[in-house]
């Protein structure tokens, strides 16, 4: 987009009427831009669909102080300095998630205050609101707008195991994201995959266990995206739409059936709680 013109003007009439050193003028033109749009928050998680107003991150095992929760993103379609957006964790985030996060001004990034060791399990999720204001040295002329953020915390009594046999981990492994979609349609939940292992099988000796090369566990944890939480392995839900035989059964044909995700030979894949 210019900023700037340069216009040659030319006075059209007799030449008796005008002095031919006086007939033409250049005027410079500067386009000077209006701070007529607000920040858009971007969200591009494969959950979007079910959750439209927050943005969901989760907590692993391990994670220290300091280390990336994830990043927030608002974009502004004004120009220069009237687009250019800055980040603050709102007043009306709860006092203890204040103490747990910190949010960076320039790059939206999401960060921790303490490592999850120090972290209980009881206190989650943490429910954030975040904040994106354009032009944000001229606060008489900005645009500020808030969107809410859900952090939840993987335990192992939210992880789930789908068994796939006959086919290894590195095949499973690339078809991860189709996987979570499959999961999610028959579902209703949003469907993450935490990491796909070999299974254990009993080793040729007789001693148990060994990691198989034809056969792969893939851990899940499913979050409801109507409280934007993650759920129990033991919780109604999750018994109802994924661990019950009527849930494995249409889970089965979809992965093997209808969405041909993954080859599992005589629908010899298996979900069970961890």
């Amino acid at each position: 987009m210019m900023t700037s013109y340069t216009v040659t003007m030319r006075i059209n009439t007799l030449s008796a009427f005008v002095n031919k050193d006086k007939q033409t003028s250049v005027v410079e033109v500067q386009v000077q831009d209006k701070n007529d749009n607000s920040p858009e928050w971007q969200r591009t998680g494969d959950y979007r669909d079910l959750v439209r107003d927050a943005f969901l991150f989760t907590l692993s095992p391990g994670l220290a102080e300091g280390e990336l929760v994830g990043v927030l993103e608002a974009r502004d379609e004004d120009s220069g300095e009237l687009g250019r957006v800055k980040y603050e964790m709102s007043p009306d985030t709860e006092v203890r998630a204040r103490s747990v996060f910190r949010v960076n001004k320039e790059t939206g990034e999401l960060s921790l205050r303490r490592s999850v060791e120090e972290l209980e399990e009881t206190e989650a999720p943490w429910r954030l609101v975040i904040g994106a204001r354009d032009n944000p040295d001229n606060p008489g002329d900005s645009n500020y707008v808030k969107t809410s953020v859900v952090v939840n915390l993987v335990t192992e009594d939210s992880l789930v195991v789908l068994t796939v046999k006959n086919t290894g981990p590195e095949e499973v492994e690339a078809k991860v994201g189709e996987l979570e979609a499959v999961m999610r349609d028959q579902t209703g939940l949003i469907v993450e995959v935490s990491r796909v292992v070999g299974s254990l099988v009993e080793a040729e000796n007789g001693t148990c266990c060994v990691e198989s090369e034809t056969g792969a566990d893939v851990w899940f944890y499913a979050i409801d995206p109507k409280t934007q939480e993650i759920l129990s392995v033991n919780s109604s839900t999750v018994q109802n739409t994924i661990v019950s035989r009527a849930a494995q059964t249409s889970i089965r044909y979809t992965i093997t059936g209808q969405r041909g995700v993954m080859s599992c030979p005589n629908h010899e894949c298996l979900v069970v709680p961890r």
